[in-house]
């Protein structure tokens, strides 16, 4: 929507864009005819990105607007990725069936936490975070140790508390790993 300007209130335009080149057939103008315009119409963080132009930002640089929507988009998609392995794990002790906790393990359990990890690595790109580090490190080795431990509980049919416990245990570390994020640095210092 355009801001209303009322007639003759005009507005400086703003320092570092130049004036467009006049073309033939027009009379020409002077800066200082085409230094005064209405108000622009307000835009969207992404219309850049859309346009594939970059404006004063540098080449790959994104608005700030696109890539905190990117880093929440991606943060959902772990949610739900997160969401949808501890959803397989609980049908996978529930369930009475050894078919449907088959199911449960290999088509809703071991895809979802494949999410989760690419989900989470793309979250630890875009925050910056070296692809290494201990909590990086600590918190995929935790998950697919709680999905080896969740295949074997289901494939050889174990379905108790302690079975349970097992498959589940591993995953309050990888939460108290992503929240305290603790690094290399730290633990050889």
């Amino acid at each position: 929507m355009q801001a209303m300007i009322a007639p003759g209130q005009l507005t400086r335009r703003p320092a570092g864009i130049s004036a467009p080149p006049c073309r033939s057939g027009r009379l020409a103008r002077t800066w200082r005819s085409l230094a005064f315009q209405p108000l622009a119409p307000p835009r969207r963080a992404c219309d850049d990105i859309v346009r594939g132009q970059s404006g004063t930002r540098g080449f790959g640089e994104r608005p700030p607007g696109c890539e905190v929507m990117l880093y929440q988009l991606v943060l959902m998609l772990k949610f739900l990725g997160a969401m949808g392995y501890a959803g397989g794990l609980v049908a996978s002790f529930v369930t009475a069936d050894p078919r449907e906790r088959k199911r449960a393990v290999h088509r809703i359990a071991s895809p979802s936490l494949l999410a989760t990890w690419c989900a989470g690595y793309a979250l630890a790109a875009l925050g910056g975070f070296r692809m290494f580090e201990l909590w990086l490190v600590g918190g995929l080795a935790l998950s697919v140790g709680s999905n080896v431990i969740l295949v074997y509980c289901v494939s050889r049919d174990k379905r108790g508390h302690g079975a349970f416990s097992c498959a589940a245990l591993p995953l309050a570390g990888v939460v108290a790993l992503m929240v305290l994020k603790p690094t290399w640095a730290q633990v050889f210092q």
